[in-house]
Formats: C-alpha cells, structure tokens, sequence
C-alpha cells in the first residue's frame, strides 16, 4: 500500500451516503506504473483497472479477463453479466474517460440470435458511473449535486457583492421614499428629486377640501379682476390729465 497515495478534498453532498462520500472524495495515483503520468489509450485502461484503485470493482469482468485469461470478447457477449470499464475518449496523453457499466439482461425478455444460431438474452449497458484521468491522477467525475452547487455557490457570492455594493446607493426621497442612486446618475437623480418635491406640494394643496380650494380660487379670480380694473381705471385718469393738460396749453397761446 505504501505505492498508492490517496487525496481526501472538502466536497461533502449532505444528501450522499458514506460510501458515495468516500468515492466522491477521493483520488488515487500508482506512481510507480510503467510510464506514469505519461498514459496511452491501451494502457489508460489497464491504469485504472488496479485492484487498490477505490473506484475499481475487483469483480468486474475486466478483472476476470485479467485473472482467468478470458478473451475481451466476453465484454461484448450476450452470455454475461456484470461491472465493466471501457475508455470512452482520450486526450493522449494527459486526459482519458473512463465509464463503469453494468450488463444486465434486458427487462422484456427479448432475445437475439448468436453467431451459433442458438438464441440469447439481450443484454443492455447501463451506465453507473464515470472517472477520468489526468495527468495520472484518477478522479470521479462529479455528480449532478455537486455542479448544481457549485453553480449556486458561485450565483451568492456574486448577489452577495451587488448587495453590499447597492447598499451604498440607497437614498431617501423628500416623500419618505426610497430610490437608489448609482455613480452617474445625480442628475437624473435631481430630476426626479424636483418631480417628486413637486407632486408632494400638489398632494398637500389636495388635501383641502374642495369648497376651500373652489372658494379660494375665486378670491383669487375676485382680486385679479379687481386688480385689473383698478389699472385700467388709473391709466384711463392719466390720459385724461394729459389731454386737459394739452388742451389747456393750446388756448394760452
């Protein structure tokens, strides 16, 4: 065991049993593997398939090729069941994929027909799980939890920084209202600000009754017309001053 390194992260899914913990968390690396970290597609495969690697199922038909000598055939027949691993895609020789799949017969009995004539179980794949390698390093791909998160963890901490930013933009209206005001935007701010100082003087002339605001608009009606007519009377005295004045004038001569 002193050739295997194991590496624990601080990933831990609340809803996530101890055994997904544990395979979830881990990573593992054979240092001492022919040509490590430096991987081909052929050899990849016989990387992952240790039997100290976490996330490898000693039980697996790749296992039982390698043990008992089988044909690699066997992954591929109708006649078996069980875990397998294949190398979906490669990245040479850094990254490689890695699924785990399980073969099983299909659920409605169907059958096909064998090379021998003699009729077989269909046999269906299901996917379980996937792992990639890099730089000879082997990881469990994450699970949709843990992106979901992640994504969700990254959206409150971006709300988080707008939210204190904004707190600094809050301002308090003449009305007892609330607006912001963002860098640039004082004068837009001064606007608004007059609009509302305006619609507030309104609002409180509004709140007379309407027989006091009809009454004191007449009185204002009243004192115009009386101011009116009290010119128009003055200047109509001055010009008659200014006539007799001339005519008084004319008859000296």
């Amino acid at each position: 065991w002193d050739c295997f390194e194991f590496t624990h992260h601080k990933i831990f899914p609340l809803n996530m049993t101890s055994s997904d913990f544990q395979s979830s968390t881990l990573t593992w690396h054979n240092p001492h593997f022919p040509g490590y970290p430096q991987l081909t597609k052929q050899s990849a495969l016989a990387y992952f398939c240790n039997v100290h690697n976490p996330f490898y199922d000693a039980s697996s038909l790749n296992e039982q090729i390698k043990t008992q000598g089988l044909s690699e055939d066997i992954l591929r027949s109708n006649e078996v069941e069980g875990i397998r691993y294949d190398v979906n895609s490669a990245l040479e020789p850094r990254l490689f994929i890695i699924s785990k799949y399980e073969k099983r017969r299909d659920e409605s009995g169907a059958t096909v027909q064998a090379p021998n004539g003699r009729q077989q179980p269909l046999m269906r794949d299901e996917h379980l799980a996937m792992y990639y390698i890099l730089d000879g390093v082997v990881y469990q791909a994450p699970i949709l939890y843990d992106v979901i998160d992640a994504r969700i963890q990254n959206c409150m901490t971006d709300l988080e920084k707008i939210l204190v930013e904004m707190q600094d933009c809050l301002r308090l209206g003449v009305d007892g209202t609330h607006y912001w005001q963002f860098p640039g935007d004082e004068e837009l701010v001064r606007k608004e600000t007059a609009k509302l100082r305006d619609e507030y003087t309104i609002r409180e002339r509004s709140m007379y009754p309407t027989h006091v605001q009809n009454h004191v608009a007449a009185l204002i009606q009243q004192m115009e017309h009386e101011t009116y007519v009290e010119l128009k009377d003055k200047q109509d005295s001055e010009k008659q001053e200014e006539l007799t004045q001339q005519n008084n004038g004319t008859h000296t001569k």
